[in-house]
């Protein structure tokens, strides 16, 4: 029963890395990368649980939150999220985390692509 256990876990292993494999330029990973993170997972399983949370990890993101926001949030979510980006700002100018002018020209840029994005 236990060899069964371990066979089904180094199958599921090996078909995580062959999707890896298949999609590594995609994600943007490294053939270095992928052998180490191979290596990792046939060498310690455990490791295998927390395999896409390691390949998020290394992915860029180049998105801006708003435009994201509010391609994922529906029209209602939208609006209230705008009015907490804009909250934020002001909370931020508050803490003395921006000065004057920085707050201003963030808060108007803000609030114009918030507006762009109705």
């Amino acid at each position: 029963m236990v060899l069964l256990a371990i066979v089904v876990l180094y199958l599921n292993i090996a078909g995580a890395l062959f999707w890896l494999g298949m999609h590594r330029k995609q994600l943007g990973m490294s053939i270095r990368h992928f052998g180490v993170l191979a290596f990792e997972l046939l060498v310690c399983p455990p490791f295998a649980v927390n395999v896409i949370r390691r390949v998020s990890l290394e992915m860029p993101v180049d998105d801006d939150l708003m435009v994201v926001a509010r391609q994922l949030q529906a029209p209602a979510d939208w609006s209230a999220t705008r009015e907490r980006f804009i909250a934020r700002l002001d909370e931020e100018y508050e803490q003395g985390s921006l000065s004057s002018e920085e707050h201003q020209l963030q808060r108007q840029e803000s609030v114009q692509r918030a507006k762009r994005l109705l």
